[in-house]
């Protein structure tokens, strides 16, 4: 969030919460995948699944960001290689 990295633990789907003084007036939330892998199939492949960031009770999908590392889809930004997602605020 506006440059400063998140790293989630492996496994299951989860939130990710971030507190703080962010301030008012924009804001560019990126989500980055750094840890792309294809295991040779589609049960080895490891993807990441953005659906939704809010800021501020400000809620925006994950099909809402421009998105560097796959393409979106009925509302999630789906993240199938190294790259990011951008959000705009």
């Amino acid at each position: 969030m506006d440059g400063h990295a998140v790293t989630p633990a492996a496994g299951q789907p989860h939130d990710i919460t971030l507190t703080g003084a962010f301030g008012t007036g924009a804001h560019d939330i990126a989500v980055q995948f750094l840890d792309d892998v294809y295991g040779g199939s589609a049960t080895a492949d490891r993807n990441l699944y953005v659906h939704q960031v809010s800021l501020n009770g400000q809620t925006l999908a994950g099909d809402a960001a421009d998105n560097h590392a796959g393409y979106n889809s009925g509302g999630v930004a789906n993240m199938f290689y190294n790259g990011s997602v951008e959000w705009h605020i």
